[in-house]
């Protein structure tokens, strides 16, 4: 493998373009970003590659080479040839999906790019939900592309940052996934931000109205630290109680226990947000 620092030309990107070979689909968000960055000269050599097999394919750099055509720009690029492996093409985005999302959110400016995303991977799981077992399903686990999650997180990132700053930190580093407990506060937060407040200063202070309190149920059992019986099941367990604990809060109901029956004889529905669109 031979690697140089060339000088791109609009088309000499679109040559390289049509030697496309197993690239992923397109993002045209992405494009227009690095497009963007292009024109206005924020665009620096950063030593990722543009990267050809031994046959002379593209493996990777489709969205650099588009945004160099879509801009009409001339720029530096560190460029890979002969890359041996046939299957390395699955490393650039297969492999390193998540950590892409991360990186690509941090080019963006957005602060604390994995915490962040993590949260963006769980809205967006609600914005594509049609139900709430839906979203309880798909909450966190992926398959969005990079570059539509670093999107959603820049596009969210004040909301989150309020966000973790109304629950502080005690709580929801103990609680298994702060990113999860932060994005359930955005989405209440989005149905009454009053009733959200209060609480979420209960949540974080502990000084609630009593012992059967929802909220102080909530914050004893994020604190103890049981997850049940696995780290994948948690996270729909950790957003249900929460959901019932809000819901209750904001009736101005007292509760003698918080728990969502899953078994049994009469095992429950994933519970709804009470004034939400689902």
């Amino acid at each position: 493998m031979n690697l140089h620092v060339m000088t791109v030309t609009p088309e000499l990107a679109k040559t390289w373009l049509g030697k496309n070979g197993k690239n992923r689909r397109i993002s045209q968000v992405h494009v227009k970003r690095l497009a963007d960055a292009m024109q206005h000269g924020r665009w620096v050599l950063n030593g990722q590659t543009i990267s050809f097999d031994l046959e002379g394919r593209l493996l990777d750099g489709q969205h650099r080479l588009s945004a160099v055509v879509e801009s009409g720009q001339t720029v530096q690029m560190a460029v890979a040839v002969g890359v041996s492996d046939d299957e390395a093409f699955k490393s650039y985005d297969g492999v390193a999906l998540k950590r892409g999302a991360n990186q690509v959110a941090t080019m963006m400016g957005v602060k604390n790019a994995n915490h962040t995303a993590a949260v963006a991977r769980i809205i967006m799981a609600w914005e594509s939900a049609k139900t709430m077992e839906e979203f309880a399903r798909d909450a966190g686990r992926g398959g969005q592309s990079p570059y539509e999650v670093a999107e959603k997180a820049e596009e969210i990132a004040e909301e989150v940052y309020a966000a973790d700053d109304m629950i502080g930190g005690h709580v929801a580093s103990k609680s298994g996934s702060r990113a999860t407990l932060v994005a359930m506060i955005m989405l209440f937060n989005r149905v009454d931000p009053v009733s959200t407040s209060t609480f979420c200063h209960k949540l974080k202070t502990g000084i609630v109205d009593g012992e059967k309190d929802p909220v102080l149920l909530l914050r004893d059992r994020l604190l103890s630290g049981q997850r049940g019986k696995g780290g994948n099941s948690w996270r729909p367990v950790m957003m249900a109680l929460t959901i019932k604990a809000f819901n209750a809060h904001r009736d101005g109901r007292e509760v003698k226990y918080l728990r969502w029956r899953v078994e049994g004889d009469q095992p429950e529905a994933f519970p709804k947000i009470e004034g939400a669109s689902k």
